[in-house]
């Protein structure tokens, strides 16, 4: 059996059919050397009929009531059994697979671009700019299984960034791929987006990097709103 280099993960709770093009996007790309793990929190009969001719390409598929996202996120990880993790959820489209990149390294997250609605290409930072704001956009973001950290289900929206933090703040080794090419698309008119989970955000960061760090964040996303009406 060839190795596992990659484990895709999607987590889902009842949705819709764009999760169709999220399925058949990752399907599309995988190999041998590629699992893929399903983790759904007990949504009903539909979703289950939407999934039979796919399941074939699933390698691991569960269906439980869970305690959210980033439990189901987390319940994925603990399966996975590639050197790498990637997780593209409902809504996301997978359009590369680095697989030289994922062999040859030995870093704790491989970073890669991410394609945003508007064709925005958003490439990651590793600088201090992580303290207060999330610069490893997750569906570009490979995480090495070994990792010591997981999600916290002390957040609801933003656990990924106070992962990304923690990692950073650990020493993780960290390495970049080719800026040009997207390793996915994502919507970006999800709950993450909107400006009633900002109380969550400043909590992880204060809890991270303390006060100081919350007002910086506050004052760069003020600059970045003005940027953006100002160069629309």
């Amino acid at each position: 059996m060839s190795e596992i280099l990659l484990s895709i993960i999607s987590v889902t709770y009842n949705p819709g059919s764009s999760f169709l093009k999220t399925l058949e996007s990752i399907i599309s790309l995988k190999t041998s050397k590629v699992e893929f793990i399903l983790v759904d929190g007990g949504s009903g009969p539909e979703f289950a009929n939407m999934l039979k001719p796919y399941l074939s390409e699933i390698q691991t598929f569960i269906s439980e009531k869970d305690d959210g996202i980033y439990y189901a996120m987390n319940k994925g990880w603990e399966l996975a059994k590639g050197k790498y993790l990637l997780f593209i959820n409902d809504g996301d489209e997978l359009l590369e697979i680095p697989f030289h990149e994922l062999k040859k390294s030995n870093a704790g997250v491989l970073l890669g671009p991410v394609l945003l609605s508007g064709q925005r290409l958003i490439k990651p930072q590793n600088s201090t700019n992580l303290a207060l704001r999330n610069t490893w956009p997750h569906q570009g973001t490979f995480y090495a299984r070994t990792l010591p950290f997981r999600y916290s289900s002390e957040y609801k929206i933003f656990s990924d960034f106070d992962l990304n933090q923690k990692l950073k703040k650990a020493g993780v080794k960290i390495d970049f791929l080719d800026p040009l090419k997207p390793i996915a698309f994502h919507d970006t008119n999800g709950v993450s987006h909107k400006k009633d989970s900002l109380p969550e955000l400043y909590q992880l960061i204060s809890k991270n990097h303390g006060l100081f760090a919350v007002g910086c964040a506050y004052i760069n996303f003020k600059f970045l709103g003005l940027k953006s009406r100002l160069f629309i």
